[in-house]
């Protein structure tokens, strides 16, 4: 009798850990277009640059926490439209960027993440701030997670592929 509830519990363990494995490789969060699901604002606060960025998600994280600057802000929680790790030079192209790299190459490696959603807008110098819908992209080192460049364009951009 033990043996046999032993054969089930060994069965059922090893039907798990594939079940994750599975699940682990084919993880839409982390390898799919769209991320539907909002990153609570602990998550992205926690998040440590200086590291390479490894993934899709790290990528919407620390984008996420670029998206805020003193004149933008997202209301309510933006959703990653497009997330990639291309060369800077392609990703300048993919937000109609003139291709002035500073002292960056054009071969390094940077993830383009872009967001939809609400945004607040305050200009400088002024106390009055207007609420608009649309797209908010950023440019991140993929070596460091810093930013290089950020900006928003009407979401049709992002419908070109």
């Amino acid at each position: 009798m033990n043996g046999k509830i032993n054969i089930v519990l060994i069965a059922f363990v090893l039907f798990l850990v594939m079940g994750c494995a599975l699940v682990r490789k084919f993880n839409p969060i982390t390898e799919g277009k769209p991320y539907l699901t909002p990153i609570p604002q602990a998550t992205i606060n926690a998040f440590k640059f200086g590291k390479p960025i490894p993934n899709k998600l790290d990528a919407v994280i620390a984008a996420n926490y670029m998206t805020s600057s003193p004149s933008i802000v997202p209301v309510g929680s933006p959703v990653a439209i497009f997330v990639e790790e291309l060369k800077l030079r392609d990703a300048y192209k993919r937000v109609e960027q003139t291709d002035q790299y500073g002292s960056r190459s054009g071969g390094s490696l940077v993830w383009l993440v872009a967001f939809e959603g609400d945004w607040e807008m305050t200009p400088p110098g002024s106390d009055s701030s207007r609420t608009f819908n649309g797209c908010m992209w950023v440019i991140l080192n993929a070596g460091d997670g810093n930013k290089i460049l950020s900006g928003g364009v009407t979401c049709d951009l992002w419908l070109k592929e």
